[in-house]
C-alpha cells in the first residue's frame, strides 16, 4: 500500500472528526503502515492492512480496550468510506 493511499485515508479520518496520522515502520521487507486513533483514556481504533497470499486484501479495522482486549474488528474494506463507516460504529460503542 503505497504512503499517498494512507494519507489519504488519514485525511478523510480527519475531516470526518477522528484526527488521523500514519505511523509507519520499517522492516528488512519493506515498509509497514498504520493510523492509530485514541478514542479515550481506555479505547484505541487501529486500522493496518490485510495481506492474503501476497495480495492486498482491504484495510481492518481493530478496536481495543485498555488492556488491549479486541473488542471489534472489521476486515477486507476497499473503500475509505467504509474505513470511516466502521471507526464511527466502533466510537459509538464506547461511548
Amino acid at each position: 500500500m503505497t504512503a499517498e493511499r494512507w494519507e489519504r485515508l488519514a485525511a478523510v479520518l480527519t475531516t470526518a472528526g477522528y484526527p488521523a496520522t500514519v505511523t509507519a515502520r520499517t522492516y528488512p521487507g519493506g515498509v509497514s503502515r498504520s493510523i492509530t486513533i485514541r478514542l479515550d483514556a481506555t479505547h484505541l481504533i487501529e486500522v493496518r492492512d490485510s495481506w492474503w497470499r501476497g495480495h492486498w486484501a482491504g484495510y481492518q479495522v481493530w478496536l481495543e480496550d485498555a488492556d488491549s482486549i479486541q473488542r471489534a474488528y472489521r476486515s477486507r474494506m476497499k473503500n475509505r468510506g467504509r474505513v470511516v463507516d466502521a471507526v464511527r460504529d466502533f466510537s459509538a460503542l464506547t461511548a
